[in-house]
C-alpha cells in the first residue's frame, strides 16, 4: 500500500505504479472521443443531469452496466452470458421467419439479409431458405402452377421458388458468378406468379416477344411463358437462363 492507502503494483525490476479504482454508481459512458493521443471518456448520471469528461490513456473494459433485456426475453431471443447482448432467436421462432431481402450495408463485403418474423401461423407460409429441406412441389395439389425448364430438368411449383449460386435454401443453383447466393425468389401471391429480385446484378426478364426487361429490386408479375436470367441479359452468350411458363 502506498503512504495514502492507495493500492499499488510491483513489476519485477521494483518499480511501483499507483492504481486508483473508483466507483461511480448510477453514472453510464455517454461517449468516447479521441484526444490526442488518449481517450477523452464521458460520463452522465443515469438519472438527472450532470456530465464529467476525463482523459484517459486507454481503456481496459466497461463493465458493471446491464441494460434492461426483458424484451430479448420475452420475444426469446439468446442473450451471451459475457456482455449481456441479444444473439440469436430462438428455434422456434426461427422457423417462424422469412427472408424478404437482401440488402448492401457500408464496410460489409456481403449484403446483409433481412427476415420477416411473422406472428400468426399461416397454411400458405413461404419456406426460408437454409431452414429446412426444400421440395420440387410443394402443397396443395390444385391451383396456379408454374413450370420451370432449367439445363433441361422439367420442374412444376405451386408455391415459392428460391434461385441463387448457394445449393443450400435454393431451389434452382445457378452456377454463374454473376448470381448472387440469393439472388431471386417466385412466389404465389393472390393468385399470381411474382418474380422478385433480390440481388447485386439483377434480374433479366423476356415475356413471350416482349422486350427484354432488367429488375434490380423490383417485382413483376409473370404470366404466360418467357425466360430468367440472372446477373445479365438473356441474351448474352452462355448465358444459364430459366425458362417458365405459368398454367
Amino acid at each position: 500500500m502506498a503512504a495514502d492507502g492507495t493500492p499499488t503494483y510491483t513489476t519485477a525490476n521494483g518499480a511501483g505504479f499507483i492504481i486508483v479504482v473508483e466507483a461511480k454508481p448510477g453514472t453510464v459512458v455517454d461517449r468516447l472521443a479521441p484526444a490526442a493521443e488518449r481517450v477523452a471518456v464521458t460520463l452522465r448520471q443515469a438519472e438527472g443531469s450532470g456530465e464529467k469528461t476525463l482523459t484517459v490513456d486507454r481503456i481496459l473494459s466497461l463493465t458493471g452496466y446491464v441494460g434492461d433485456h426483458r424484451l430479448y426475453r420475452q420475444l426469446q431471443v439468446h442473450e451471451c452470458y459475457a456482455t449481456s447482448g441479444p444473439m440469436k432467436l430462438s428455434a422456434a421462432l426461427r422457423e417462424s421467419t422469412r427472408q424478404i431481402n437482401a440488402l448492401p450495408v457500408k464496410g460489409k463485403a456481403e449484403e446483409i439479409e433481412v427476415h420477416e418474423l411473422m406472428w400468426q401461423g399461416s397454411l400458405d407460409r413461404t419456406l426460408i431458405p437454409g431452414r429446412v429441406t426444400v421440395e420440387p412441389v410443394s402443397a396443395p395439389s390444385a391451383g396456379p402452377s408454374i413450370k420451370l425448364t432449367h439445363l433441361g430438368r422439367e420442374i412444376t411449383f405451386r408455391d415459392t421458388v428460391y434461385f441463387g449460386r448457394e445449393s443450400a435454401g435454393n431451389h434452382i443453383v445457378i452456377t454463374d458468378p454473376m448470381t448472387s447466393r440469393r439472388h431471386s425468389k417466385i412466389e404465389l401471391r393472390a393468385g399470381k406468379f411474382v418474380l422478385i429480385d433480390q440481388s447485386s446484378n439483377g434480374t433479366f426478364v423476356m415475356l413471350g416477344g416482349n422486350e427484354e426487361m432488367r429488375l434490380k429490386r423490383e417485382e413483376l408479375i409473370l404470366y404466360g411463358s418467357g425466360v430468367i436470367s440472372f446477373g445479365h441479359s438473356t441474351q448474352e452468350s452462355g448465358a444459364e437462363t430459366v425458362q417458365f411458363t405459368c398454367n
